[in-house]
């Protein structure tokens, strides 16, 4: 009786793959045609549709394949924040998906550029991370600082750049303009307060110092 119920599923399972294999290839058809038709928003519709299923069904290249026409056609209609947001879901497939760091860093310009979205600099930020690049890491931070809705965000923002500036880049002056721009916007921030004291001590600038404890 096990075997039985076993071959059942299997059968369930082929018949359920077989007709989702049939949905797509509609989909796909029905894209093609909608798009020659000038029907665009139902050839968007079949390919985000289309992507939905493959990426259900596990199918990884072609639920890529089928974003990448959907950015197309959504750039196409002048849909950039939906374009973005479809770029930045490619990124997180390449990412995740694909263990492809350079091509989701690649898929998350293009993002960007689409549009400047606070979640897209957001992911560039970890994944410059993730990849161990602090040049990557500190040009979404500045990127992300306009698009940032708080001062208490900017802050810690601003000091971060300021540590890849000293640490990473070996930039100083730019290191020592985030710390003062980060303790305008917050003057507890004593992290920054420390390494700013610290530039410009190692730099010899005594009166500065000083006056800056005035």
């Amino acid at each position: 009786l096990g075997k039985v119920f076993s071959a059942c599923r299997k059968e369930d399972k082929l018949a359920v793959e077989q007709e989702e294999e049939t949905l797509m290839v509609q989909l796909q058809v029905v894209a093609v045609l909608s798009q020659e038709s000038g029907d665009s928003e139902g050839a968007i519709s079949a390919c985000s549709e289309h992507a939905r299923l493959a990426e259900a069904a596990g199918r990884v290249d072609e639920c890529l394949r089928s974003l990448k026409a959907l950015r197309f056609l959504l750039e196409k209609e002048g849909q950039l924040d939906e374009a973005a947001a479809c770029e930045r879901h490619r990124a997180e497939m390449l990412r995740d998906a694909k263990l492809d760091l350079t091509g989701a860093e690649a898929a998350l310009e293009r993002a960007f550029t689409l549009s400047a979205q606070l979640d897209t600099a957001r992911m560039g930020g970890e994944l410059a991370v993730r990849r161990d690049d602090a040049a990557a890491e500190a040009r979404w931070l500045e990127r992300s600082l306009p698009l940032l809705p708080a001062t208490a965000e900017r802050a810690p923002a601003l000091l971060r750049l300021a540590r890849l500036a000293l640490e990473g880049v070996g930039e100083p002056v730019r290191a020592e303009d985030f710390l003062r721009e980060a303790l305008q916007l917050d003057r507890t921030l004593t992290e920054a307060e420390t390494l700013l004291c610290g530039l410009l001590e190692r730099e010899g600038r005594v009166a500065e110092l000083a006056a800056w404890f005035e």
